[in-house]
């Protein structure tokens, strides 16, 4: 899935989130965004970010999310949960929502 792909959907998923999109700003709120004005977000390379859209998940997701994030509680490596880098956790969240393609 590439990346500006990546970004819109977890943009759609988290609706509230305005996105960077190359060269313009992705947002459903129907109105033009000021980048000045409005919090921006890049959730492909910004921990931030990512854990904006993190809040979205419920309770079952979270866990499916930290299972595709780094094995737990299969193997209880919490490491890589921790460690994980925007994209690796960009990857997990849209595949925990079953949208990546």
């Amino acid at each position: 899935m590439k990346e500006q792909e990546q970004r819109l959907a977890i943009a759609e998923a988290c609706q509230h989130l305005p996105v960077l999109m190359g060269d313009y700003i992705w947002s459903n709120t129907g109105y033009i965004i000021d980048p000045f004005k409005e919090i921006i977000i890049d959730p492909i390379n910004d921990l931030n970010a990512m854990h904006e859209a993190e809040k979205v998940l419920t309770e079952s997701q979270q866990l499916n999310y930290q299972i595709k994030l780094g094995g737990y509680p299969a193997d209880n490596d919490y490491w890589l949960g921790y460690h994980s880098t925007a994209a690796q956790r960009a990857e997990a969240f849209l595949k925990t929502l079953n949208l990546w393609k």
